[in-house]
């Protein structure tokens, strides 16, 4: 999609810089999520040096995860070179990469990580926005084919344009995809929206984990459901029906809502002996 815009800019004589690309988009997504992360726990009163090395380890753990993830689905490369530069990122990898890391520095160093978890997820849920943004600049995540109104043609190139010349739908030699559902654009609009909502959701939580944890419910339910509108649907499906993403989606959903009833029923227990 990126290509698209810069023959628009190009046409009207504006600066190819002005178009952002996907590392840039990516490098702003973990800065506004560190960024926040550590405005709202400073706010809360809870000091800033714990909050600083969990982001700290928190983000080499993402990309390792991310890239791990992504070789685990669609295989490993034959070398070195492509093991680092080539393919992408996979956010459940990410994801659950820093979860493990931040349940490890959090324990070594003592700091509350039921409570560093809620006030990550808003952050975090805006920064997954950001990254989907630059996903659609690379055309990369892309959807199924669609004859709706705002579907999106992508340039020759493009990992959505590739499916469809490998599904047989158009010509390698053709300019642009036929049109498919945005997907990137369906999710960054879903993690702005779960962001300003678990923002608000922050300030009035009955528990420590509630925001962080109905975010992850959220998150597995749209994800599992917008897997059936993406094209990149290769790779391991487990059981021979999900995808991996989708697999991973069911499970994420069960534990979160195991977690939620948990920590919920442990404080109103709490409540209870206190009053």
């Amino acid at each position: 999609m990126r290509p698209r815009f810069l023959e628009f800019f190009t046409a009207n004589g504006l600066p190819e810089w002005l178009i952002p690309d996907y590392w840039f988009m990516m490098t702003l997504a973990i800065i506004v999520a560190c960024v926040g992360t550590l405005r709202l726990w400073i706010r809360g009163n809870k000091g800033d040096r714990g909050a600083q090395d969990l982001l700290l380890f928190g983000i080499p753990a993402l990309f390792i995860g991310a890239r791990l993830f992504h070789f685990l689905q669609f295989g490993f490369p034959e070398n070195l070179w492509d093991l680092i530069f080539a393919g992408g990122l996979g956010f459940y990898g990410g994801l659950f990469a820093v979860v493990m890391v931040w349940i490890l520095t959090a324990w070594l160093k003592q700091i509350p990580l039921m409570d560093f978890l809620d006030t990550a997820a808003a952050p975090m849920s805006l920064g997954l926005a950001l990254g989907r943004i630059g996903c659609l600049l690379a055309g990369c995540d892309g959807g199924i084919v669609a004859g709706l109104p705002w579907a999106l043609r992508f340039p020759a190139g493009t990992s959505s344009f590739m499916h469809q010349v490998e599904l047989g739908v158009i010509d390698p030699t053709a300019r642009l995809s036929l049109p498919a559902h945005p997907t990137q654009l369906y999710e960054a609009v879903f993690a702005l929206t779960a962001g300003f909502l678990l923002l608000r959701l922050l300030r009035i939580r009955s528990f420590s984990g509630e925001v962080f944890l109905t975010g992850m419910v959220w998150y597995s339910l749209f994800r599992f459901v917008v897997e059936f509108l993406r094209a990149d649907m290769g790779g391991w499906h487990p059981f021979g029906l999900l995808t991996f993403s989708q697999f991973l989606s069911l499970l994420l959903l069960v534990v979160s809502i195991v977690l939620l009833r948990f920590f919920s029923s442990r404080a109103r227990r709490i409540k209870m002996l206190a009053a």
